[in-house]
């Protein structure tokens, strides 16, 4: 479930490197693990289907040519965090008073409090089929 939430959120102060008023985001991690975000009202039902479809067939295909994987695979490893794309001056901006400082610390306590109150749980169901649903 690490690589779920990472693609989810974040994780916990995920908020702040992640662009969430963006139509798609493709999250990539260091050991290759990979998930794309789509924004349910622009990017809905096929262009997505389409997009992921060619992702994994030419990309992948094209990568496994170049960089074949292993004997026994990658394995199992933890994403590692999301870097802050921010630094130096711009960090330094942004806490230019005291009130924006505050209302920064406010909104990753928020940000945090929602993701900690959030669970994520895989269920595979197969009581549904093509012929149930005929």
């Amino acid at each position: 479930f690490c690589t779920s939430s990472l693609l989810w959120h974040g994780g916990k102060s995920g908020g702040i490197s992640r662009w969430f008023d963006k139509s798609v985001q493709l999250v990539v991690t260091e050991n290759g693990k990979a998930g794309l975000l789509g924004e349910h009202s622009m990017m809905d039902g096929m262009p997505m289907v389409r997009f992921v479809d060619h992702l994994t067939k030419v990309d992948y295909a094209a990568a496994q040519k170049l960089a074949p994987l292993p004997e026994g695979g990658l394995g199992i490893v933890a994403p590692s965090p999301v870097s802050h794309i921010f630094s130096g001056d711009c960090i330094d901006a942004l806490h230019s008073t005291p009130a924006v400082t505050a209302a920064i610390d406010r909104a990753k306590a928020a940000f945090d409090g929602l993701i900690s109150s959030q669970e994520l749980e895989a269920l595979t169901f197969h009581g549904y089929g093509a012929a149930w649903m005929k």
